[in-house]
């Protein structure tokens, strides 16, 4: 069954812990999928990559339908064509294919929209017993 960790950011900009969690990810070994909302949230969550430790690298790609993943680490919208080890949601929604994963790290900013979306996935996944934590990031 997948594991559900939901991260409540104290900021509304979810790049800076991102960056963090995706590094200590493939620093772990794991390979990650980031689901996002929208082209314009990929693409500032790659430049945030590249830039987020200039000693360090973190390789990653940006991810359509039409790709398979070749990097250990994905960026897109289509979490159903990526490896199965820990997906990383960035989207309002519930992903339907997230319980393929076996983790599920849900980031949830300060924004009140997100927040209200934040609450209704975690009713979904506590209605069906799979097992929760949750963690206050500042």
């Amino acid at each position: 069954m997948t594991r559900i960790d939901f991260y409540i950011l104290q900021q509304a900009d979810p790049l800076p812990f991102l960056c963090r969690l995706v590094e200590k990810a493939y620093r772990l070994g794991h390979h990650c999928h980031i689901q996002c909302s929208d082209q314009p949230l990929a693409a500032a969550l790659d430049a945030a990559l590249w830039q987020f430790k200039p000693a360090s690298f973190i390789p990653h790609q940006l991810q359509d339908a039409a790709e398979s993943p070749h990097s250990p680490i994905t960026i897109g919208s289509n979490a159903a064509l990526a490896h199965h080890d820990l997906l990383i949601n960035l989207d309002s929604e519930r992903n339907p294919h997230f319980h393929h994963y076996q983790r599920l790290a849900e980031i949830i900013p300060q924004q009140a929209n997100l927040i209200a979306a934040g609450r209704d996935r975690f009713r979904y996944y506590r209605d069906h017993q799979y097992p929760l934590e949750s963690h206050q990031i500042s």
